[in-house]
């Protein structure tokens, strides 16, 4: 891992997200293709605003952006909750899918309410 943003733990995590909806998200059913490009949409949404946010030097700036990226997170609840209704996903894809999400949005709330400082890089 060369680029810094690359060992950022948020960043790491949302792209784990992106694969593993990616591996659920195969070929949707008929009628439940809008849900699930809608679902894959916000996923992404959510590692490339954690990269805005990170290559900023403005804390309102990197604020910003991290509460956007969590604003995802939060769509894509709704599209999970939305597929285990829809029988698209299981109970436990559903759940490991919802405790992801939870993880990623507990460490861009810290890192909108730190503002300033910028998030270290682990190794």
């Amino acid at each position: 891992m060369g680029f810094p943003l690359e060992r950022f733990e948020a960043y790491r995590r949302a792209v784990g997200f992106v694969k593993q909806v990616n591996r659920v998200v195969k070929s949707p059913p008929e009628g439940c293709g809008n849900l699930l490009n809608q679902l894959r949409r916000a996923a992404v949404s959510i590692p490339l605003n954690i990269a805005e946010g990170y290559g900023r030097y403005n804390p309102a700036d990197k604020r910003r952006f991290y509460l956007i990226a969590r604003g995802s997170c939060y769509e894509c609840a709704a599209a999970v909750d939305l597929c285990l209704e829809f029988g698209l996903v299981d109970a436990s894809t559903h759940s490991s899918l919802m405790d992801d999400l939870d993880q990623v949005s507990r460490m861009l709330t810290a890192l909108a309410r730190r503002g300033q400082k910028q998030p270290p890089a682990t190794q």
